[in-house]
């Protein structure tokens, strides 16, 4: 087995453990903001404990414990098992599309070379980005975007005006 895998999945579970974003909290202003933002870490720090559970630690089940405590119900074990799974296979996907995700920013960088027609389209459409340098230096940085992207959109709802 490769010794960076178990390297990468406890990165992965810390980065998990780390979201919603400290920043968010900081811009919580109301009692009940404040408290949906500690519910979701720790949803997300048993998400973590259910990844490390899977593929680092044996005879490891904090989800299990947690609904023999009481903590949360049969149907959120379920749910935090799916999720963990799902982002496992989002890891795997994002291992392989990287590379392509990578070459289709490049080729961003040829659109004002197109005939002034095609360019004026793709120029409306996705100029923003060309000027942009590709964000990611590996499969990790761009999964953990996609994390961070998820639990920080999630909780984001809750700071918008009503």
């Amino acid at each position: 087995m490769n010794q960076k895998i178990p390297e990468i999945d406890e990165q992965i579970a810390q980065l998990i453990a780390s979201l919603p974003s400290e920043r968010l909290l900081q811009q919580a202003k109301t009692p009940a903001q404040i408290e949906e933002w500690h519910k979701a870490r720790q949803t997300q720090i048993l998400l973590a404990e259910c990844w490390k559970s899977k593929w680092l630690v044996k005879d490891y089940y904090p989800v299990e414990e947690a609904v023999k405590r009481q903590e949360i119900s049969q149907r959120k074990a379920e749910l935090i098992n799916s999720c963990v799974n799902e982002k496992k296979a989002r890891w795997e996907l994002c291992q392989v599309a990287e590379e392509y995700v990578k070459r289709r920013h490049a080729l961003l960088q040829i659109v004002e070379h197109f005939p002034k027609p095609f360019a004026h389209f793709w120029y409306k459409f996705f100029h923003e980005a060309s000027l942009r340098q590709y964000p990611f230096q590996s499969a990790y940085d761009l999964f953990a975007a996609t994390l961070k992207e998820e639990a920080d959109g999630s909780f984001s709802v809750c700071l918008e005006p009503y």
